[in-house]
Parts: C-alpha cells; structure tokens; sequence
C-alpha cells in the first residue's frame, strides 16, 4: 500500500477547496477539510500532513495561534497562510509563527497551486533524510538499524514483529485486512482457515503494549 501524502484546508473557501482538490486528486494526495477550530484540531492531531493551509481573513490574531500550533504539532509540515492584509508587519509575524508562506488575497488560483507543490517537494526533501525513523506515540521505530525503542528503552522484537509494526507504522491509521498483513509479511495468500496474523498481533501486543494496535472488527488492524 502506497503513503499517502495528506494537505488540510482551514477556513478555505468552497470554490478554492474544489480547485485543489480537483489538482491533487489523482497524484496520491488527499485533501481534508476543516472549516471550524474543533475539526482542525482534531485532523491536526490525529493525521501526519505534507502541508496545511490556513486562511486567517476572519481573525488574524487566531490564525497565526493555529499556525503556530500546527508549527508545534509537526515541524516538518510546509504552512502557507491566506490574508488580506498586505502589510509587512503582519507577514513578518506570520513567518516569526511558522508560516511558509504568506499569500494576500486576492490572488490567482494558479499561483496557490505552484506554491503547494513547491512546498510539498520541499518538505518531503527535509523529511527524506529522516525517514529512517518513524514515531509513533512513546514508539520509536528505526528503520535502518531495524530496532524499536519505548519510552526509551529498547523492545527485542522478532523479524516478523518488527516488520509487522513497520507497515502499520507507514500506514498509520489505514485499516489492514489479514489478506494484506498475511500477502506483505509473509507473502501468502489468504487462507481463511489460518491464525498466524491474530498470534502474531497478540504477541506484537504483548511486547509494545496493548494500546498501539487497533482492531476494527470484521475489517483488520490499525494504529491510530
């Protein structure tokens, strides 16, 4: 299963919403919309976003906090804020708080477009060099030296194990069925008379915890 490259739009007018969503739509990337405080903070901090685009028109003073807590949450995240202010001051500022970029409306649709894909490829340039290591809540799982730490302490995980953790952890939150676990792991075909994924799950619970691995019952497993 492919990463898929997530951008949030906060506050977006529709038309705008539509014209981005329509560009990324068949390139691997997936639009989320957040049009109230409570829905951005929740997509904020329960998905990993490429880029997120803030239109702080109906509060200036707002918007640069949510910039900064977006900043915050993931400091790879590219930002680029909307406004109608032109004034420098307020794009120093902007910046100061974590802002990418500063775009003053009005503007052609065109040019949002180019800015997020130059600041996509930007950011997933400087996250590159990074992603031998994944975190995942109090789990850190580095890809290279093929370990796991939690909390610090290093967790003796199997082969298996750790290669199971590792596509739940590219895949983060994504539902895997057995069929996929059983085809990526062990390169089976599913055999619905088998419990080598329930076993394996129980005894990666076992060593990481209950609470990193999800059911949904009757779909597969999950981390949230």
């Amino acid at each position: 299963m492919n990463n898929t490259y997530n951008i949030l739009l906060f506050q977006i007018e529709m038309t705008l919403c539509n014209q981005i969503t329509s560009e990324f739509k068949n390139i691997s990337y997936k639009v989320d919309i957040a049009n109230n405080e409570k829905q951005l903070l929740s997509l904020i901090e329960n998905n990993i976003y490429a880029l997120v685009i803030i239109d702080i028109s109906t509060s200036n003073k707002k918007g640069l906090e949510f910039c900064k807590y977006c900043r915050d949450i993931n400091n790879n995240i590219a930002i680029i804020l909307l406004s109608p202010i032109s004034a420098i001051e307020n794009k120093l500022l902007a910046f100061i708080e974590g802002a990418d970029e500063y775009l003053t409306k009005p503007f052609d649709g065109r040019e949002l477009i180019a800015k997020i894909k130059i600041n996509i490829k930007r950011t997933l340039n400087s996250s590159s060099k990074k992603n031998n290591i994944i975190i995942v809540g109090n789990i850190e799982i580095n890809r290279n030296a093929k370990t796991v730490f939690k909390d610090g302490q290093e967790i003796k995980l199997s082969k298996k194990g750790f290669e199971m953790l590792h596509l739940f952890a590219i895949n983060r939150g994504i539902v895997l069925s057995k069929q996929e676990i059983l085809a990526k792991i062990w390169y089976l075909n599913f055999d619905p008379n088998t419990n080598l994924v329930e076993v394996a799950i129980n005894s990666l619970r076992k060593n990481i915890g209950e609470n990193i691995v999800y059911t949904k019952i009757g779909f597969g497993y999950y981390i949230n």
